[in-house]
């Protein structure tokens, strides 16, 4: 070589390709992560595999001693999937794209906002009726330890309409967007049989790489290298996504999607790095100390079970035939000590101690500031109430984060694949609105927004409250009651077809409208009949004893 050096045994040649060449990029920076996180995934989730040398069914927590991590880090992740997205609520609210709802003609509301939830419910079936839960709750754990990733890709849109897969940590790769500061450039390598990759990628050209045919007939089992790359056009706003037959850089396959179909996401991250860090990366030194005073604690207890001995060496006994069994009868030459256990040291043992505190960080780490249980004493409301805002002061930060990483994008993924031709007609496909002859489509809205509106609307009752207290007759003046409630039991997600619309709410006005003329009607029509019967002698003399009759039947 030119520099005098030797390419080292092994290395690939440097990529034609640019867009292989930012792969290798970004594949050479996640390769100074594999020491920390293959040391954080042993001590917290050994079944992870973040360097990609596990084999299936591999006994990954022979070297684990304490398994505090483990389980604190299983606990969390089922909380905060369960907190992000329930398996048994609409997680996701729509809105439409560039119109507020209050901006729709008032006689259009009710019907737009039945859409919205329509496509809301459809959203929720769709997701429910695919692998979602399974898949993300591997894409939670990787989280919290550095970075998530999960791919969304459309599925069989009369069966399984999506098809989610979490992304092994080992297997791919990402670069930040200098525009967006997002993890949006993303590269797999993953090995497949070529029947599998002509499956997966129906559309690919597998037919321009060279013998691939006549490889794939002679045996269709052997594996080859594919490379998944995502890019980003800032230019465009649309996501590149292009498949390479690793050997001889052939690409096989090219789309544009306005959806991003591979999401990594983080909770933390520190400046300058691409990779995340999760909480249970924060407190790998505690893990770390309380897995080795185990294995030492074992270690002791190993050597106070069968113990050190000592011998003479009296020419008499034989310390390798010496069994310590029951039953056992050791000689000993005349005036011979014979065999003894060695006196240990003074030990005085504080692991417990030094466990307790550890084990306690790694919990609050990992999974938070325990809130007060029936186990503590004289649990108060005001020390619960102190304690769960203590964690939601942590935790909801954090969900923002992943909120802005993972959520965004993949619920407009699911809008994205949902809205495709082939989903019209089904249980799935969205539907749109039109108003004042434009097309209107629903895009996800943010659940913190929904969070800050009931916030606001709680201070809207109290507020009312207040004033109801200083001036109830003011109230009815100044405030549209039927409004505020109306408003106020939307924002909480009370179902729309528990409300009245506007036509409705109209029809009943009119209705009332009729009947109180009816009853004025009624009423001109008796006054008119007793005034005419006034007029005579003998109607003056029944309308009196009428009326003495009702002052005699009213009660005294």
């Amino acid at each position: 070589m030119a520099n005098g050096k030797s390419k080292p045994a092994g290395q690939r040649a440097k990529a034609r390709d640019p867009v292989i060449q930012r792969a290798d990029t970004a594949f050479s920076r996640r390769r100074k992560w594999d020491a920390v996180l293959s040391e954080t995934y042993a001590l917290c989730l050994p079944g992870g595999d973040p360097d990609g040398v596990r084999g299936e069914g591999d006994k990954t927590d022979t070297h684990t001693y304490d398994d505090t991590g483990v389980r604190a880090l299983r606990e969390r992740a089922q909380r905060m999937h369960g907190s992000l997205y329930s398996p048994f609520a609409v997680v996701w609210d729509f809105e439409y794209s560039g119109l507020p709802l209050e901006d729709i003609p008032p006689d259009q509301r009710d019907a737009a906002r039945a859409v919205l939830h329509r496509n809301a419910l459809r959203v929720y079936q769709a997701v429910t009726n695919s692998n979602f839960h399974l898949e993300m709750a591997q894409a939670m754990r990787d989280c919290l330890v550095s970075t998530g990733c999960i791919s969304v890709n459309p599925g069989d849109p009369s069966g399984r309409p999506l098809v989610f897969e979490a992304l092994p940590v080992s297997q791919w790769a990402g670069l930040e967007s200098p525009v967006t500061g997002v993890l949006e450039d993303v590269f797999r390598k993953r090995s497949v049989t070529r029947p599998d990759a002509e499956l997966i990628w129906a559309q690919g050209k597998f037919d321009t790489v060279p013998n691939w045919a006549t490889k794939r007939a002679d045996d269709p089992d052997e594996e080859v290298e594919i490379l998944e790359c995502q890019l980003f056009r800032s230019d465009t706003g649309r996501w590149e996504y292009r498949v390479y037959v690793a050997d001889g850089e052939h690409l096989v396959h090219q789309v544009s999607f306005a959806s991003k179909p591979i999401i990594p996401f983080r909770m933390d991250k520190y400046t300058g790095e691409t990779m995340g860090r999760g909480p249970a990366m924060s407190c790998r030194a505690d893990m770390k100390t309380a897995d080795k005073v185990v294995e030492l604690v074992l270690k002791n207890a190993t050597i106070a079970v069968t113990g050190i001995w000592q011998a003479d060496d009296d020419g008499v006994l034989n310390p390798a035939n010496i069994k310590l069994v029951p039953g056992t009868i050791i000689p000993k030459a005349v005036g011979s000590a014979g065999l003894q256990p060695l006196t240990s040291p003074g030990n005085f043992d504080v692991s417990q101690l030094v466990l307790v505190d550890l084990r306690g960080n790694i919990n609050e780490a990992i999974k938070g500031k325990e809130l007060p249980g029936f186990d503590q004493d004289r649990p108060v409301a005001y020390a619960f109430l102190s304690a769960e805002r203590d964690r939601a002061a942590i935790e909801v930060p954090e969900h923002q984060r992943i909120y802005f990483e993972c959520d965004w994008y993949l619920v407009r993924r699911i809008v994205d694949i949902l809205s495709q031709p082939a989903f019209i007609g089904t249980p799935y496909g969205l539907e749109t609105f039109t108003a004042d002859g434009s097309e209107l489509k629903p895009v996800p809205a943010n659940p913190l927004v929904a969070l800050q509106t009931q916030a606001e609307a709680k201070q809207r009752l109290q507020a009312l409250a207040e004033v109801a207290m200083v001036a109830p007759n003011h109230v009815q003046q100044e405030v549209k009651l039927g409004d505020l409630v109306r408003e106020h039991l939307q924002n909480a997600g009370f179902p729309d077809h528990l409300l009245y619309s506007v036509q409705e709410k109209q029809a009943m006005a009119q209705a009332a409208q009729r009947d109180q003329a009816l009853r004025m009607e009624g009423l001109r029509q008796g006054v008119a009949a007793s005034a005419k019967l006034a007029s005579t002698d003998a109607g003056g003399q029944l309308l009196g004893q009428a009326g003495q009759l009702a002052d005699g039947m009213a009660p005294s």
